[in-house]
């Protein structure tokens, strides 16, 4: 009676165990088809030149940090 009980606990962690192994390779076959659309995404071309009369560079709270362009007033 002790073997058959053994027996069954084995037999549920040896089909848990299966269980894992399909969801894992269910994702895994996911994510390398995911990965595998994403490489296959039409990408626009590269813009060489970018043109603007000035640059300002924000923080994430809004706070300037620095500007980068000509002086739209003469200091003199």
């Amino acid at each position: 009676m002790n073997e058959d009980r053994d027996l069954v606990h084995r037999l549920a962690r040896v089909e848990q165990e299966i269980r894992r192994w399909k969801l894992a390779a269910a994702l895994a076959g996911v994510g390398f088809t995911a990965v595998m659309l994403m490489g296959q995404a039409a990408s626009e071309p590269v813009t060489k030149m970018v043109e603007a009369e000035r640059f300002i560079l924000r923080d994430d709270r809004g706070k300037t940090l620095a500007i980068l362009g000509v002086p739209t007033t003469t200091p003199w």
